[in-house]
């Protein structure tokens, strides 16, 4: 059984190094990372002591130092292998939307790829993307879960928060601000205290608030009652 096994990651090995990505615009999977999301970090395909950070849509590859590994659940490294998982990339053959259709005309290289991007399992729900290569498979990635718990999904060519969370302003509010992410998760300070250049959301509201109780008892103070 173990031999079946190493032999099945060897042919594995050896297709992914065969199969030639339609996917050029970067080395790095740029289309797992939300645009929404301000920082987050994703495993590796291969290494689990290394990782990919995810800044405004765009993934860098960093390693863990020493013997450490990378902990999706944490988004650390540490010494513990017990959490280590590889966001592997599964090759799948005779992808049909992969495939050139050989009665559009002439077969180029670059005329090969007739997509890039297939979401999976359908558009709809695609928690997962097919990213084409040149002979008509593909290789299966996940979208990542986000720090809230948030499943991504693959749409316009990225993998993308959906309007899940109960209430517009949410949303708009995580829009506005990407680098407060999740906002439900921290506690923002709501004191009147204000310091240079700096003015709380509620500071004015409350300000204007106390302006007006203020006129409210100046004007019965100065009332003078009816003989």
């Amino acid at each position: 059984m173990a031999s079946f096994l190493i032999g099945s990651k060897a042919r594995q090995a050896t297709q992914n190094s065969i199969a030639i990505s339609c996917y050029k615009a970067s080395t790095v999977p740029d289309y797992l990372c939300p645009p929404d999301v301000a920082r987050l970090r994703l495993e590796h395909e291969t290494s689990c002591n290394r990782y990919y950070v995810c800044e405004n849509g765009k993934a860098t590859e960093m390693s863990c130092p020493g013997r450490r590994f990378f902990n999706r659940r944490t988004q650390t490294c540490g010494r513990s292998t017990r959490p280590c998982r590889t966001n592997a990339r599964i090759l799948i053959q005779h992808v049909t939307e992969c495939q050139f259709d050989v009665r559009s005309g002439t077969v180029g290289r670059d005329s090969i790829c007739r997509r890039v991007f297939v979401p999976y399992p359908n558009a709809g729900n695609g928690t997962g993307v097919l990213v084409c290569n040149t002979d008509g498979s593909a290789f299966l990635a996940h979208c990542p879960v986000t720090f809230a718990g948030i499943q991504t999904v693959f749409v316009n060519g990225k993998c993308r928060v959906r309007q899940v969370m109960r209430g517009r302003h949410k949303w708009e509010k995580l829009l506005r601000n990407p680098g407060r992410y999740p906002p439900d998760t921290l506690s923002i300070n709501r004191t009147a205290r204000t310091r240079t250049g700096i003015r709380p959301l509620d500071t004015s509201r409350e300000s204007n608030r106390k302006k007006e109780m203020e006129l409210v008892r100046s004007a019965a103070k100065n009332r003078t009652p009816r003989v």
